[in-house]
């Protein structure tokens, strides 16, 4: 299975009056995705072995909404926190983050990014290990 998410905001965004997307279309997002969670998630009428989860990244609007380190973590869960706590046991998880820089190379920008790519690639490194355990190795 391969699942594309793009990060763009926070849920914070969600509660700002000039929000592009209306607040119910946010929220049916998370609930198809937990939806699809639970779905891919029950081990009984599952198939699934293989899962790559594409995470595309618009670094420069990451970056210009000034995220920090706490807000990123926060992203990172609403959108794929139904996918953590629902599938177990798969045989290989595999993350691939494409990051959209539009060439910017400078030194504030590569820095400014480097910690929250740290966050980004720890999260989902744990993420990846909560996934191919057993829900029985958890406890």
């Amino acid at each position: 299975m391969h699942l594309c998410i793009a990060l763009q905001r926070t849920p914070l965004h969600l509660l700002r009056p000039e929000a592009t997307a209306p607040l119910e279309h946010l929220l049916g997002f998370q609930d198809r995705l937990v939806t699809l969670a639970k779905g891919i998630g029950d081990p009984v009428g599952r198939r699934l072995r293989t899962l790559l989860v594409e995470i595309e990244v618009d670094v420069p609007l990451l970056l210009s909404l000034s995220k920090t380190p706490a807000e990123l973590l926060e992203l990172l869960r609403w959108n794929l926190d139904p996918v953590r706590q629902n599938v177990r046991g798969v045989e290989v998880v595999k993350w691939e983050v494409k990051e959209q820089s539009y060439g910017i190379q400078s030194r504030e920008f590569l820095a400014a990014y480097g910690e929250l790519r740290t966050v980004m690639h720890r999260f989902l490194e744990n993420m990846r290990e909560e996934m191919v355990s057993d829900e029985d190795e958890l406890v």
